[in-house]
């Protein structure tokens, strides 16, 4: 019978404690820049203009097809050469956060409003309602 030897993880419980507390700064950060996101990109992917509706479905498809290990590299690595900016590993965990979270959110409230036949007319405000209950569940 196997015992389990948790000293080692008591004996490191500070990084334990700080690993939590940056994830809940992450969460914070990412829902702080996620919603006012979330909204521009819902009313641009429920606008009836293609020029508004396309560049948000491109945003959301991106973040949802691609893994997050290949975002978050590419946050932290590619954007910072083609931007010419300096990226510390919390801004590219947040802006990777807040992108991943606000795409699905997205994508699956919309497809709930379509699936529920809603009139194009109310797409906007019943994806944008099931958005905001959602996130603050």
């Amino acid at each position: 019978m196997h015992v389990w030897n948790f000293a080692p993880v008591w004996a490191n419980a500070d990084l334990l404690a700080q690993g939590l507390v940056n994830t809940l700064k992450v969460t914070g950060a990412a829902l702080a820049f996620g919603v006012p996101l979330g909204l521009v990109l819902a009313l641009m992917r429920l606008s009836p203009a293609r020029l508004l509706r396309w560049p948000a479905s491109a945003v959301i498809e991106v973040f949802r097809t691609t893994p997050p290990l290949v975002q978050l590299f590419w946050f932290f690595f590619a954007l910072p050469i083609l931007i010419h900016v300096e990226m510390t590993p919390y801004v590219a965990a947040v802006l990777n956060v807040t992108g991943r979270r606000e795409s699905f959110l997205l994508s699956n409230q919309y497809l709930v409003s379509l699936a529920a036949r809603c009139a194009r007319r109310d797409l906007p405000s019943r994806a944008l309602t099931r958005q905001l209950a959602e996130t603050w569940k």
